[in-house]
Order: structure tokens, then sequence, then C-alpha cells
């Protein structure tokens, strides 16, 4: 499709034909995130009437989350499983005009703060240890006080830029932290606590031995305490035989995506919240 046939269309949205519309739109949709530039910048410099304002914002709404879930599946079924990447698509949902180049800045600058107090002498659990004293210590990295149920508490990029955080926006910045910095920590599959935990050489529990590699676990929340597995049981009140388990990466993706709907819904954004919960729509089967 030519520049020209892009704006042609794009002037059609105010046509009050309801066919002409919905072929224009399937048209459009077709081209997929290419027309985003141009309708923003139709959206923004024109003065449009309500319907075609509408119109205009409904398809922009519909191209930004056909990218973003390409974005998602394109994760899913990839081999990094970059938690920032994951972040970054849930932030570009709830906040489309988000900048992610300086979201990637802020992150990629509290990791080499992180990497340069490091030497390589050191241990991947001393590693551990220095990181706590410059999130927590240093940098004043802290929990969220009062309502936690906002998005904000939870997006990476209002995490960093605040320094607060909940349960979730504190755990998943730090578990991405810890990820780009080579070490060997794992989610862990805990529903009512953001847990991590480090795993002896690098390497997840096997099936034979499910808890047989974590050295320790941490809670990120509590200024990234270190937790023995022999004293998880009481600091989560759980059997004295359960333990939690290791998780791979896309329990993160999909906890950041309930958690920021589950907000969204609290602040009566019903049509975003819908359709941040499509990201994961088509994950237990290769896409064709």
């Amino acid at each position: 499709m030519q520049l020209n046939e892009i704006h042609a269309l794009i002037q059609l949205l105010d046509d009050p034909d309801e066919g002409v519309y919905s072929h224009v739109r399937e048209r459009l949709m077709e081209r997929g995130h290419a027309v985003l530039p141009l309708l923003e910048q139709h959206r923004d410099a024109a003065q449009l009437a309500d319907e075609h304002a509408s119109r205009v914002d409904e398809l922009l709404h519909g191209l930004r989350f056909k990218q973003l879930h390409e974005r998602a599946l394109s994760w899913a079924f990839g081999e990094e499983h970059d938690p920032v990447e994951a972040a970054l698509i849930v932030h570009a949902a709830v906040q489309p005009r988000a900048n992610e180049a300086e979201v990637r800045k802020a992150f990629s600058d509290l990791r080499r703060a992180v990497w340069l107090e490091c030497n390589e002498d050191l241990t991947g659990f001393e590693r551990l240890q220095v990181m706590n004293h410059l999130l927590f210590d240093v940098m004043e990295f802290s929990g969220a006080s009062g309502a936690t149920l906002k998005p904000g508490h939870a997006l990476l990029g209002e995490v960093m830029a605040r320094k607060r955080g909940n349960a979730l926006g504190i755990g998943y910045l730090y578990w991405a932290l810890a990820r780009s910095l080579g070490l060997a920590v794992h989610l862990v599959d805990s529903p009512h606590h953001f847990l991590l935990c480090y795993c002896d050489a690098g390497s997840m529990p096997s099936a034979t031995q499910p808890h047989g590699a974590v050295w320790c676990y941490i809670d990120p929340f509590a200024q990234g305490a270190f937790i023995a597995p022999d004293q998880i049981p009481s600091y989560l009140n759980l059997p004295d035989t359960t333990l939690p388990t290791p998780a791979p990466p896309a329990l993160g993706f999909e906890r950041l995506i309930r958690f920021v709907s589950l907000s969204l819904l609290r602040e009566e954004r019903h049509f975003l919240a819908k359709h941040l919960d499509e990201l994961t729509r088509g994950w237990g089967s290769e896409p064709a």
C-alpha cells in the first residue's frame, strides 16, 4: 500500500456510511503497525469531529494492541524471555505514549551501577549482596506505602522513576536486574508472594530433585531478604514438607499482566483491562 493510499483511507474514516468505515478499518488493520505514525499524526494535527475522533481512537487502540500481541507472542515463543521486554509490553499497553527508550536507558544505568560494584572474583551470592546494598541502602528503593493496587506501583518504568513499588513491582525489578547480571535467580511459584530463588550452579532444579539446586529464597519486598529453604514453610505459613517450586519466566509476565489488569478494573477501565488480558492469547500452543 502506497503512502498516498494510506492517507486517502485515513480521510475516509469520517465517511457516514458504516459499510465504507468497516472496509477502511479492515484495510488499515491489515497494514498493521506501519500505519500507526500516520494515524497518530492525523489524530494530533487535525480538528476532528467527535465521531471521527472516536473512530480514529478505536483504530489506534486496535493497531497498538495488535502490535503488542505480536510482541507478546514473540516473547512467549522466543528463547531469551527478557523480563524488561515483557515489562515494556505491559507498560505500552497502559501508557501508549510512554518512551520505551527512556525506560531501557534507566534500567541500563541501574544495571551498570550494580555491575561496577561487582568485581569478577565475587561469587553469585556475593553479587546479590552487593545488589541488595545498592538498591535498598544506597539508592533507597522501598515498598509503596498505603494503597498499592495501582498500575504505576508495578510498571517497571514508574517503579524505577519513583524508587517505589508494591511487592510485584519491586520483585519484578529485582528479578530483571539479577537476570541481566547473569545471576542464577529464578521466579518461584508462590501465588501470594513474589518470591525468587537463587540456584546453585545456575541451573533450574530437576524433576528428580525439585528443590535440590535451590541455595536460598529471596523476598525482594523485604529488601532482598535471603531465606534458607528450611525456613520457607514458617515464612509462608506452609506445611513443613511444602516448598514453593521454581517457575519458568512466563509466570512473571503473566503475573504482571494479571495485576495490572486487576488494578485497571478497580479504576473502572474495563476496556483496557480486557485487551490487556488478551495479550496471553495463543500462548498455549505454537503459533501457526
